[in-house]
């Protein structure tokens, strides 16, 4: 006879948790939509704020979701055919390209994302973008410390 497969309790929760994100996903696919349009279209009910650089629009505008220690934020960067202004932040910083194409340049390395890519921006990177789609490009952004206000 054969013994059972033994799995321990911490993988038994890790792979129940899996599942769980599996079939959620699945549930979205059948209505015609995955985690990410659910998550824009969420955002997209909350009011745009326009990002300004010293009291001058910048053609960027966010719609920001905070939690205690972190936040999701919904970004639109309009196409100008210009590199945005280089700076850094003590967050950490997660970029999802939801459509749209940019050039990402962190720390003097030149990244190509588009829709569907995803990078992680270190804390004190020093970063710059330059979207290079006409139509602009939309991104998910999570930052990890909360960053309070907008840029």
């Amino acid at each position: 006879m054969n013994n059972p497969l033994i799995i321990p309790t911490k993988l038994q929760m890790s792979l129940k948790k899996v599942f769980a994100i599996i079939n959620l996903h699945s549930k979205f696919k059948r209505k015609g939509m995955n985690n990410i349009d659910k998550i824009y279209a969420k955002l997209s009910e909350m009011e745009w704020t326009d990002v300004a650089v010293n009291g001058r629009r910048v053609g960027v505008k966010v719609k920001n979701f905070e939690a205690e220690k972190a936040n999701l934020r919904l970004q639109e960067i309009e196409y100008t055919g210009k590199e945005s202004k280089a700076h850094q932040h003590i967050h950490e910083q997660i970029v999802v390209t939801i459509s749209g194409t940019m050039e990402m340049t962190i720390e003097d390395r030149i990244y190509y994302l588009e829709s569907g890519d995803m990078i992680a921006i270190p804390p004190n990177a020093i970063h710059f973008t330059k979207v290079t789609d006409p139509q602009g490009v939309k991104n998910l952004l999570i930052f990890v410390p909360k960053q309070e206000g907008v840029f």
